[in-house]
């Protein structure tokens, strides 16, 4: 699969005046007010992608935050999808997955075109203050920002603030431009629904045919659970974890049910739980608390015994959000890095939660 190819070169570029710091003031205020942008759960965008050699097919992106994205595309006898669950990048070619490296989360981050605008600040780094150039025909504001190894470059129409082209830069390689058109509102948000892009010579055509804000399906993207492996089934069942920590889905939804006793080693104490016990267990944390982020900080270690029969998995996650008290008031800011191993048995052909073992870093409970 293609892999953007970039070099920093901006032709007719004049540099004008540097912005005042006042001026860079809500960046993506043409997009969306800050309280869409909070709100923001997830968008899906369908499109019919046109190649440089004129072929046509259907592709569909998710995002949900930078650790979990999708990017399918669905030509002719060429089915594919990239995955990032956490730490672990997959491609699912229609009958298995398999795991990818970075390169190819990467090209999936890089596809979720509407969420780079949405989300521009948390997918960015070292975002610099705006200047005033002349680019072309376009009094511009210029934003340059990092991503990984990558620099990248963001226009915007100087009088109107919306976004007018995306240049991404790479030492060595060919820039890549993407330019913004068919401006249309979608649940208050002003978002693109067509993409020129134009790769070194090559142009590819993007245009959009439905964006879904905060109404996608928690897995849509995912492999059916009967064609992975059990190391993937294991890895499938602590990122429904992780979303029912982050996204709010409650535990009664998790594919994994706990086995017939569950026992939890937690803040030096031990707890023995049956059947419903189980879930009652979590939702009395989670209702003290709501997260911003829960992130792997690794990927997870899985091992599953020779007769497969016996599983675990070993994480480490770094989280932040607030505490509530008994009252639902906010009670304190939560920020942790957690370890901790999830024992698994299998029953009638599906994973059961047998046990957790957690452990904290001192000082960030």
């Amino acid at each position: 699969m293609r892999v953007f190819r970039v070099l920093l070169f901006v032709a007719g570029l004049v540099v004008l005046p540097t912005v005042s710091a006042a001026e860079t003031v809500g960046l993506m205020a043409f997009v969306a007010e800050d309280s869409a942008i909070n709100s923001l759960e997830s968008i899906t965008a369908k499109a019919n992608v046109t190649t440089p050699d004129g072929r046509q097919y259907p592709v569909e992106t998710t995002y949900w935050h930078p650790l979990k994205a999708f990017f399918t595309r669905n030509e002719q006898d060429n089915f594919s999808t990239l995955g990032i669950w956490g730490k672990y990048n997959w491609h699912f070619n229609g009958e298995q997955q398999q795991e990818v490296g970075e390169d190819f989360a990467e090209f999936v981050i890089l596809h979720q075109f509407h969420a780079a605008l949405i989300h521009f600040e948390r997918l960015f780094d070292e975002i610099a203050e705006p200047v005033a150039i002349q680019l072309d025909d376009c009094a511009c504001l210029q934003v340059t920002a990092r991503r990984e190894a990558n620099e990248h470059t963001f226009y915007f129409e100087k009088q109107t603030g919306r976004p007018f082209m995306w240049a991404i830069h790479r030492d060595d390689q060919a820039d890549v431009r993407i330019y913004y058109s068919d401006w249309r509102t979608v649940d208050g948000m002003s978002l693109p629904f067509e993409l020129n892009i134009q790769d070194a010579d090559d142009p590819w055509l993007y245009e959009f045919t439905e964006l879904r804000i905060n109404n996608t399906p928690v897995d849509a993207h995912y492999p059916p659970y009967d064609v992975l492996t059990d190391e993937q089934q294991l890895l499938k069942l602590h990122q429904d974890f992780v979303d029912v920590h982050l996204l709010g889905r409650t535990v009664t939804e998790q594919p994994a049910a706990q086995a017939s006793t569950y026992t939890v080693a937690y803040q030096g104490e031990i707890f023995q739980s049956e059947g419903s016990d189980f879930s009652s267990f979590y939702e009395s944390i989670f209702s003290t608390r709501d997260y911003n982020s829960y992130n792997d900080l690794i990927r997870p270690v899985v091992k599953v015994s020779e007769d497969g029969s016996l599983g675990w998995i070993i994480v480490q996650i770094q989280a932040d959000g607030v505490r509530f008290d008994s009252q639902g008031q906010v009670s304190g800011p939560l920020e942790f890095t957690s370890a901790w191993v999830s024992l698994y048995e299998k029953t009638n052909d599906q994973w059961r939660m047998a046990g957790n073992v957690s452990n904290f870093k001192p000082d960030m409970q």
